[in-house]
């Protein structure tokens, strides 16, 4: 078993969480549109479907740690 942290905000949304991370956040959440489209291109490379508008909160366990 591999215990893990979740480090994520929970009342924040998948969009919001990625965007949190980058190092020039502030330019980033001007153009959370963007942000969003770009989140699904890239799950449906990966084939993993994801709702970058979507809270955390709301999302199950393995959903927020894929």
């Amino acid at each position: 078993m591999v215990h893990q942290h979740f480090m994520l905000v929970p009342t924040l949304t998948v969009a919001e969480n990625i965007v949190l991370g980058q190092h020039k956040m502030w330019a980033v959440l001007s153009d959370m549109d963007q942000v969003a489209k770009r989140i699904r291109e890239l799950g449906a490379e990966l084939a993993f479907e994801v709702d970058p508008n979507a809270l955390v909160e709301n999302l199950s366990v393995a959903s927020s740690s894929a």
